[in-house]
């Protein structure tokens, strides 16, 4: 393999599959942009119900990935990580390459992309159980969250409020019995048998398991799985990783987990305080704040925690203030310097939709924030943030999509409107900027 392949490859389409919250097939969770990394032949979109993960594997899209990939070229499909590299980001395709490398994969790939899926077993699943979910997060929507159908079900006005589910299928929200509800079983797709049957050939193979939701820590499938690996002896040999929102962590999981080789907990936390509450509600700080403290302290050293936060319009500059917090937290099984996505979509919640003079604003505070670590704790810490950091600010600059500013305005006071909230309360300066519109 040449240098100009290893600096496109990434192990993902040889060695993973994701199955999204309806069932339906997908090449990795960073295929943001349509088509979306969607599995499809002779125009059916593949699913759990209507093929195997086997079939799925080689549908002609991730053989066309893998073909583009071994020629040294950049797949347009896998532009997140790719962009997330250009400015100094760690992207997924990095983490990847850190723990599968690219050994074999030359070898056992045929000129057309596709693999004999018994030389190469799945090793890595993402696995989404459904949208249920105990928040509502304002960057999120129904097709993540079933909490959310209310409040998607005002924001349309009508009878019905329809959902576009990745340009995939269509799914509509209806109001039956002062209840809201979706209009299909898709979302309960794991209760089938065709499921676990798949999955228990694949037990043994698999060494990494990605759980995301809806939320995982609610769903009771999450939990019989876990326990079928426990059950067959797999787990000392299995990761588990998550990204939970960390509201609701019942004791019987954290027992389950110390079963298991390694199990990192990627905390979706975008706010501390009352900033947590206004972008996930129903949370409440208190008590996630002392969820955070039993992970953060707990005695079994192979479960650890990282902060995962979503940078949006909304915290650029509070995730400063979560930089502090968990700084004077110190726990010894959460990291120090918390990881973090920066928002690409929807677009008008991005940090690219700032005034230029909003965007210096920031960099400057960015830039005191860096003088007080140093001052703090030291010149080699002020060090590794300004690298760690430098991937927020300079996706910030690189483009001016201020266009949509508008449309941020409007769907925020909506929602606020339905939520009996007020973003001026939580994010002044961002309010101010959206009142001169």
């Amino acid at each position: 393999m040449t240098n100009e392949n290893k600096s496109t490859i990434c192990p993902i389409p040889w060695n993973h599959i994701a199955i999204q919250q309806n069932g339906e097939f997908r090449i990795c969770c960073q295929n943001i942009y349509s088509p979306f990394g969607k599995l499809k032949e002779n125009e059916v979109f593949l699913s759990i119900n209507n093929s195997t993960i086997d079939e799925a594997r080689n549908s002609n899209l991730i053989k066309e990935l893998r073909s583009t990939m071994l020629k040294g070229e950049r797949h347009d499909l896998c532009r997140l990580c790719y962009s997330e590299e250009d400015v100094g980001l760690h992207s997924k395709r990095n983490h990847m390459l850190s723990i599968y490398g690219t050994e074999n994969i030359n070898e056992y790939t045929d000129s057309d992309g596709s693999i004999d899926t018994n030389k190469w077993p799945v090793r890595y699943i993402d696995i989404r159980f459904g949208n249920l979910c105990n928040l509502k997060c304002r960057y999120c929507g129904p097709t993540d969250s079933s909490l959310w159908y209310e409040d998607y079900y005002k924001l349309q006005k009508s009878e019905t409020a329809k959902i576009s589910y990745y340009g995939s299928k269509i799914y509509e929200i209806k109001k039956e019995n002062n209840k809201y509800i979706v209009d299909s079983l898709d979302f309960e797709w794991y209760e089938a048998d065709n499921f676990w049957q798949q999955i228990d050939k694949l037990l043994p193979y698999i060494d990494r398991y990605y759980f995301t939701g809806g939320e995982p820590t609610i769903n009771k499938t999450h939990f019989e799985l876990l326990q079928q690996i426990i059950d067959k002896g797999y787990a000392k040999n299995v990761v588990l990783e998550y990204n939970s929102n960390m509201f609701a962590i019942p004791d019987k999981l954290y027992d389950q987990w110390k079963e298991f080789k390694e199990v990192g907990i990627g905390c979706s936390i975008d706010g501390i305080n009352d900033m947590s509450n206004y972008l996930r509600p129903p949370s409440k700080w208190d008590v996630l704040e002392k969820n955070l403290d039993i992970l953060g302290n707990n005695p079994t050293n192979t479960i650890r925690g990282s902060i995962a936060t979503t940078v949006s319009v909304f915290n650029v500059l509070h995730f400063l203030d979560i930089t502090k917090w968990l700084l004077q937290k110190n726990y010894k099984r959460i990291r120090r310097a918390p990881s973090y996505h920066v928002l690409e979509g929807p677009k008008p919640m991005s940090i690219q939709v700032l005034p230029i003079a909003t965007k210096e604003f920031i960099l400057a505070e960015y830039e005191e924030f860096y003088k007080y670590i140093g001052i703090t704790y030291g010149a080699p810490m002020e060090a590794d943030y300004r690298k760690m950091y430098s991937g927020i600010t300079n996706y910030m600059m690189a483009k001016d999509n201020s266009s949509f500013l508008p449309d941020l305005k409007i769907h925020t006071q909506r929602l606020d409107d339905i939520r009996g909230d007020d973003l001026s309360l939580h994010v002044p300066w961002l309010s101010k900027i959206l009142e001169t519109l």
